[in-house]
């Protein structure tokens, strides 16, 4: 059977998926509990920078995907979407400590604590190019890459760090916190499969996904680029 309709289609998937997540945060913090320790004379003022480790695993999601077959080279619009928990996330980092006036000092300590797990949600808008390796029978390979836009979500959370300063008989320790949000940034995917064709209309396919998301900027952490990795399960109709 020819394995390959010249026409337009449409494609529905269900997906399972996982991914790294690391990135960078920053906030200032001032005590005015410490200068009441000391008259008002002292002002205790942190700036922190906290790195933020986790990952996210079991994804669920789809893709919806509009196109057209020129026999054997498609072309197509889609939309991805997959979404979870993070796994609990890992923030190590600095607490620099500044104390001014009747003292002038700096002493940075190191910091260390755990977040609890957030949503994840990752969308994504693309322009997709396949190629169908012809092999005369039902069932056959094909190849895929597409470009376009990633929207990252990310929920709250807020976190106390561990560092020597919790001695301090005061709220002394900075706190590591992310308001949630979404955040744009490029999104690059490739993806090989195998398709049966059921009849000439419809098939039957599964596929190995790579995504690439680009450095994204969500509430105060800017998120370093990252790699997803997504097995599919779909139909695909054509008209």
């Amino acid at each position: 059977m020819e394995n390959c309709v010249v026409g337009p289609y449409a494609s529905l998937a269900f997906s399972i998926g996982s991914n790294n997540l690391n990135g960078t945060s920053s906030s200032n913090s001032s005590y005015p509990a410490v200068g009441s320790l000391f008259g008002g004379a002292v002002n205790l003022i942190s700036s922190s920078t906290h790195l933020a480790n986790t990952s996210s695993s079991s994804l669920m999601g789809g893709d919806l995907a509009l196109g057209y077959d020129f026999g054997g080279i498609r072309t197509e619009l889609s939309y991805a979407y997959s979404s979870g928990n993070t796994n609990n996330i890992s923030v190590t980092g600095t607490d620099t400590y500044t104390v001014t006036g009747a003292i002038n000092a700096q002493f940075p300590l190191n910091a260390n604590s755990t977040a609890n797990a957030i949503n994840f949600t990752r969308q994504a808008l693309l322009a997709n190019v396949a190629l169908d390796i012809p092999t005369g029978y039902r069932i056959y390979p094909y190849f895929g890459a597409g470009i376009g836009a990633a929207f990252v979500s990310l929920g709250s959370t807020s976190v106390q760090t561990n560092d020597l300063c919790a001695g301090v008989p005061v709220n002394c320790p900075t706190t590591f916190s992310l308001a949630g949000g979404t955040g744009s940034a490029l999104a690059v995917q490739a993806k090989a499969g195998i398709a049966y064709m059921v009849n000439l209309r419809t098939s039957i396919y599964m596929e190995s996904v790579y995504d690439y998301t680009g450095n994204v900027t969500i509430s105060t952490l800017s998120l370093n680029a990252f790699d997803q990795y997504s097995g599919k399960l779909g139909i695909r109709f054509r008209f």
